[in-house]
C-alpha cells in the first residue's frame, strides 16, 4: 500500500514539473506571437495595444521573455494612438529594462506633455512598476497628482508612495 502511494506521489510531481516546463515553453511562445505583433510593418491598432499589454505582463514574470523589446515599447511610447501609448508607458515599467533612465525620462516627458490623462495614469504605473529606480519622477508625479485633482489624484499618489516605500494613509 505505502509503495503505491509513493509511486502516485512520484507520478504527480513528475506531472506538475512537466507542466511548468509547458508554461515555461508556452510563455515563451506567446511573447514571440506579440513580438511579432509589435514589429509587424503595419500591425492593427487593437492588436497592437494588446501585444505591447501582454508583453508588459510576460516581461513582469520573467524579464527574459521582453529584455529585448525595450526599444520597440520605447518607440511606442511616441505612437499616435493613445491606448498604444498607454499600454507602452505601463509595459515598459514592468519588463524592468536594464537602462531605466532614458526610460523615466521619457515616462516624465509623458507626465508633463502627454494631453491624455489616461496615458499619464499609465506612465505613472510604469514608475511605480520600476519602485524606487524611478526616484528622479517625483517631482512630476507631484505635479501631475496636483494637476489631477482630488478625486483623480490617487494613481499619482500611489506611485509615489511605491516609488519611495512610504505608505501613507489614503
Amino acid at each position: 500500500m505505502t509503495s503505491h502511494r509513493f509511486c502516485f506521489v512520484l507520478v504527480g510531481l513528475f506531472l506538475a514539473g512537466s507542466f511548468a516546463t509547458l508554461s515555461a515553453a508556452s510563455r515563451e511562445e506567446e511573447a514571440e506571437k506579440y513580438k511579432k505583433t509589435l514589429r509587424s510593418s503595419r500591425p492593427d491598432v487593437k492588436e497592437l495595444a494588446t501585444a505591447v499589454k501582454e508583453l508588459g505582463k510576460l516581461g513582469a514574470i520573467a524579464s527574459k521573455y521582453t529584455k529585448d523589446i525595450i526599444p520597440d515599447l520605447m518607440k511606442m511610447l511616441d505612437h499616435k494612438d493613445d491606448k498604444v501609448r498607454g499600454e507602452a508607458a505601463h509595459a515598459i515599467g514592468m519588463v524592468d529594462p536594464d537602462e531605466k533612465e532614458p526610460v523615466v525620462d521619457k515616462l516624465i516627458k509623458i507626465l508633463r506633455e502627454d494631453k491624455v490623462d489616461a496615458v499619464k495614469l499609465t506612465a505613472a504605473q510604469g514608475l511605480a512598476a520600476m519602485g524606487s529606480e524611478s526616484k528622479a519622477a517625483l517631482p512630476a508625479l507631484k505635479e501631475a497628482m496636483a494637476a489631477a485633482g482630488k478625486k483623480e489624484a490617487r494613481p499619482y499618489r500611489d506611485a509615489i508612495q511605491t516609488i519611495t516605500g512610504n505608505p501613507k494613509k489614503k
